[in-house]
């Protein structure tokens, strides 16, 4: 509830009181979240990792936590080892709900690995199609099979489904959460920036407000998440940025390096 109130500093001291304590799958990841997506030091977050138990990177939140890690560390290959161990290709959790195939395609192009990347996209768009053929309407699967098809090329093919997942969103009251970030980033790469920048703003608007915006709203995200490289030097993303919720003093290496 802290952290979805935005008094991130509450919850770092709560977590960092319970730590020595107890331990729990929750609070392990709740420690790991922390430094990454409030703190911006995804090197701490990385580091926290080697704290958790086996067991939790067999699970569909500790698995996806810890690619997230890796991933916005720019270390794909060790993403690509937990992800390769995790038994299951469709991972199911709030944070991400989709294709395991996806998540292992975009850390291969992280990695410049295009071939391997390019099989992968095309093994994400066979499981999201399996979960369509139960559920046609399911967004998830519809989000990441349009990823994998712009990725491989075909964006006439993922406009429609894009379209009509921006008026789902414009139909629900929205909620800023990983699935925007990534309804975000996919309107960018099928050239929607009038529409995802408005997002963006929208969420630090008066109008919208940060509260409940929990883990998506800071400026770590926006710092670290590479669905941003395209866009890091535009004057608008900046402007975001720079209405983004952060602890006072921080800069994160993703934008300390940024040109």
């Amino acid at each position: 509830m802290l952290v979805i109130m935005g008094r991130y500093a509450e919850a770092e001291s709560l977590v960092a009181e319970l730590l020595p304590r107890r331990s729990s799958g929750r609070l392990l990841e709740f420690d790991v979240r922390l430094k990454l997506n409030w703190r911006g030091d995804s090197a701490a977050a990385a580091a926290a990792l080697g704290r958790w138990p086996a067991w939790m990177f067999n699970e569909d939140r500790g698995v996806q936590c810890a690619a997230q890690v890796w991933m916005w560390n720019r270390e794909p290959a060790k993403a690509l080892v937990a992800l390769s161990r995790f038994p299951r290709d469709y991972i199911r959790h709030g944070r991400f709900t989709g294709p395991r195939a996806a998540l292992t395609a975009w850390l291969h192009e992280q990695a410049g690995n295009p071939q391997a990347a390019q099989t992968d996209w095309k093994l994400a768009i066979q499981v999201a199609d399996r979960e369509l053929a139960l559920a046609p309407t399911n967004s998830d699967a519809l989000h990441w099979k349009a990823w994998a098809l712009v990725r491989l090329g075909d964006r006439a093919a993922a406009e429609p489904i894009v379209r009509e997942l921006i008026e789902r969103n414009v139909r629900t009251i929205r909620r800023w959460n990983e699935s925007t970030v990534g309804l975000v980033a996919l309107a960018l790469m099928v050239d929607k920036p009038d529409w995802a920048f408005s997002e963006l703003e929208n969420i630090y608007s008066e109008k919208g407000g940060t509260e409940g915006a929990g883990f998506w709203a800071t400026r770590a995200v926006l710092d670290l998440n590479p669905i941003f490289d395209a866009v890091r030097t535009d004057a608008r993303f900046l402007a975001i940025r720079e209405a983004a919720p952060a602890p006072t003093g921080s800069v994160t290496a993703a934008t300390a390096a940024a040109p």
